[in-house]
């Protein structure tokens, strides 16, 4: 069995199911029209939750009331966690490591990247500080290395390096300035 399915008019209408070849579980969602609609949930091969999350008129939606769409690492491990509304993503945003550290931290507003931005390495230590403004790297930007020390400080404007500019080995000492006008030296 792949796939039990209710047809009305000669589309998907009603509860729908999918298996993997291993006859797990692959999706279970509902179909209206033709179209996914309402909760969904689909399953890794060894019977993990992969994703689960919500369709309104085919495409992905996640009002608060309803809860965000998430997405799992094959270990069971929460890998990705997001609302959508009008199927672009919109709210906040957060995505891990297969370990269960926060990878990233950020906020979308109608599908593009807006607000505070932050990666962290597996360890758990800050990786890259950020901010975005309309999907476009926007003020302060840091980077550490794994270690946590400082590895790069400066400052973006609408995407491009802006002002001093400093980079750092990973004992703390400094290793080079600059400074950049329009992303040029």
């Amino acid at each position: 069995l792949h796939e039990k399915s209710t047809f009305k008019n000669g589309e998907r209408d009603g509860p729908h199911e999918s298996y993997h070849e291993n006859g797990q579980l692959r999706e279970k969602s509902t179909y209206k029209n033709g179209e996914r609609v309402g909760p969904f949930e689909t399953y890794h091969k060894n019977g993990q939750l992969w994703e689960k999350g919500t369709f309104k008129k085919g495409v992905p939606d996640g009002p608060h009331e309803i809860g965000p769409y998430e997405r799992y690492h094959e270990n069971g491990q929460l890998a990705e966690k997001t609302t959508y509304k009008d199927g672009l993503p919109d709210g906040p945003y957060e995505r891990y490591h297969n370990n269960g550290q926060l990878r990233i931290k950020s906020t979308y507003k109608n599908g593009e990247a807006d607000g505070p931005y932050e990666m962290y390495h597996e360890n758990g230590q800050l990786a890259e500080k950020a901010n975005f403004k309309d999907d476009k790297v926007d003020g302060p930007f840091e980077t550490h290395h794994e270690n946590g020390q400082l590895w790069e400080k400066g400052t973006y404007k609408g995407d491009k390096r802006e002002g001093a500019y400093e980079w750092y080995y990973d004992d703390a000492q400094l290793r080079q300035k600059a400074n950049f006008k329009d992303d040029k030296l």
